[in-house]
């Protein structure tokens, strides 16, 4: 887990609340998984549990607003660097039509 290629990455709700609790969301990046390992929680783990709150906190990369009473869109933006210095890469958006099957 600790080899990630370098990243930067957000995902961030604009009703100012992501899920359940008080969190607008969380950064990420190449290091996250290391400071979380540092802190203790196992990412494999809380990842099998589906608790990734507690790999972000343990990074100390969540953030949190108060309720903004909009809920326009969830936001994601994920920026991979390549090894070569001056250019960079950004994911295509991401297509939830793969995410359902049946007929």
């Amino acid at each position: 887990m600790s080899h990630a290629k370098p990243h930067a990455a957000l995902a961030a709700d604009t009703d100012g609340v992501d899920g359940r609790g008080t969190q607008a969301g969380a950064f990420s990046d190449h290091f996250t998984l290391l400071k979380a390992e540092a802190s203790g929680p196992n990412p494999q783990e809380c990842l099998r549990r589906y608790a990734s709150l507690d790999v972000f906190e343990a990074a100390q990369t969540v953030f949190t607003t108060r309720p903004t009473q909009t809920n326009v869109n969830d936001y994601r933006a994920i920026i991979v660097f390549p090894q070569s210095k001056g250019q960079f890469s950004v994911l295509p958006p991401y297509d939830r039509s793969r995410e359902f099957c049946g007929s």
